[in-house]
């Protein structure tokens, strides 16, 4: 890695390529205010690598690379990066990173001011840190033990201090809203100025959650319950103000009866949602009169405050069913792909999967294929744990931190197009997000998948 200096930015390059002066861009704020966009950049998926310490920009309509040492970043520190959130039509990016025993945990706010694919170099600086958590600072999660041979307690789900996930934008309301997935607070940021606004804690409706997803409306979110006996959704009404309120919750089943530990929440449209589940079987946590349904995936009406089951779980590998954990769910035209992850059962990360539905009718979805190792997928993938389509809904981005893979998978072809492997050995890909970039300027409709109609 080599760091150059150009009017205290930072320009991080890899490999042998410097930022020549006749490349670098103008100030990004041109004269009549409009930010420039960046170079040849219709799209930027940002991702962070948790072991080298790696912000990392790629681009799926060239297929390149460019990546940022976070540690080069005067006054970044030594924190974790977890997860990159990116914004403002690229120029913006939001890094979770983890505390521990010695670091603090927070937020570091990054300014793009350019991209230069063709030299895998990015032209950033470090524009400010959010500490929320001083080191050390203890998790709240409740004691699990095995009842079922079905479902051991895997120690990740447990991390020992602050965990920053799940990061969702307000953008009617300039709010960027965090959850700590340790205990119950939902952390807020005032993207106008990068300020953290007052913490809100909803008791168990917001404890252990991998996020607040909103739909396009900007009405409601449902959180992820991101551990073991998570078995329902909670609600949660957005505020005049940009607060968020507790809205009561929809059980994925029933009290007696339903799933649980959820990873993400798809909205479809502003009414309807596709959820999936990881948990296997009944845990120390769960009551005695309780079942526990196992990986499936669910269409949620939140209107009538209901969710429905329609892809029940398979033990079979070419079976019409969630086969592994459904560790992500991602919407992509009439076709709903699942993240497949082998994360919870008794041995950790021996393969992973992506299923694929046809849901013209979400009720009643058609399974099309999987995609396995060594077939469509890598021969040493393992852990399907979280996709991304693409703008332009041609591709999906999968990522898996164990494997060290990020994967481009064509929507049509439902075949691998592009891969990107980092070495497992310094190396794990997490926390990804992707931009589309219209003029220069975000557009909303371009984010996700998860922008939808009314009803």
């Amino acid at each position: 890695m080599k760091s150059y200096r150009f009017g205290g930015l930072a320009c991080i390059v890899l490999g042998a390529f410097g930022c020549g002066a006749a490349e670098r861009p103008g100030d990004p704020e041109a004269m009549d205010g409009v930010r420039q966009a960046l170079h040849d950049t219709t799209a930027v998926f940002a991702y962070v690598d948790m072991m080298s310490y790696e912000l990392k920009f790629y681009e799926p309509s060239l297929d390149m690379e460019a990546s940022v040492d976070l540690r080069t970043l005067p006054g970044y520190g030594s924190g974790v990066p977890l997860h990159a959130y990116i914004t403002e039509g690229g120029h913006k990016v939001y890094v979770g990173f983890n505390g521990d025993a010695s670091s603090p945990t927070g937020l570091a706010v990054i300014r793009v001011n350019d991209i230069f694919w063709h030299e895998h170099a990015a032209d950033v600086e470090l524009v400010k840190k959010l500490i929320l958590d001083d080191p050390a600072h203890p998790h709240e999660f409740p004691a699990v033990t095995q009842v079922d041979p079905r479902q051991p307690f895997q120690p990740w789900t447990a991390q020992p201090f602050t965990q920053l996930h799940g990061p969702a934008e307000l953008f009617s309301k300039h709010r960027l809203f965090w959850t700590v997935l340790t205990d119950d607070r939902v952390v807020t940021v005032n993207t106008s100025n990068d300020t953290l606004l007052p913490t809100q804690e909803f008791g168990d409706a917001s404890r252990a959650l991998h996020g607040i997803s909103f739909n396009a409306a900007e009405t409601r979110g449902l959180g992820a319950g991101y551990f073991y006996d998570r078995g329902y959704l909670p609600v949660f009404s957005v505020q005049a103000d940009g607060t968020l309120a507790s809205d009561g919750e929809i059980w994925l089943g029933t009290p007696k009866s339903h799933a649980a530990f959820v990873h993400n929440v798809e909205w479809q449209t502003n009414r309807y949602a596709f959820v999936g589940t990881m948990q296997f079987a009944r845990t120390s946590l769960t009551p005695s009169s309780t079942e526990i349904l196992g990986p499936s995936v669910w269409y949620v009406d939140t209107k009538v405050r209901i969710a429905k089951r329609i892809i029940k779980p398979t033990t079979d590998v070419n079976g019409a069913g969630i086969f592994r954990s459904a560790s992500w769910v991602e919407v992509v035209g009439d076709k709903l792909f699942v993240g497949e992850e082998d994360s919870l059962d008794d041995s950790f990360g021996d393969d992973g999967y992506v299923s694929v539905f046809d849901v013209k009718d979400p009720w009643r979805p058609r399974f099309i294929k999987r995609l396995k190792p060594g077939v469509e997928l890598p021969a040493d993938f393992a852990v399907g744990h979280a996709l991304a389509p693409t703008p332009d809904g041609k591709s999906v981005i999968l990522e898996s931190y164990p494997s060290g893979y990020v994967l481009r998978i064509g929507t049509e072809s439902l075949l691998v197009e592009h891969v990107i492997h980092h070495d497992t050995m310094h190396s794990m890909p997490h926390g990804g997000s992707i931009v589309g970039i219209e003029e220069g300027h975000d557009s909303a409709a371009l984010r996700t998948s998860a922008f939808g109609l009314d009803e």
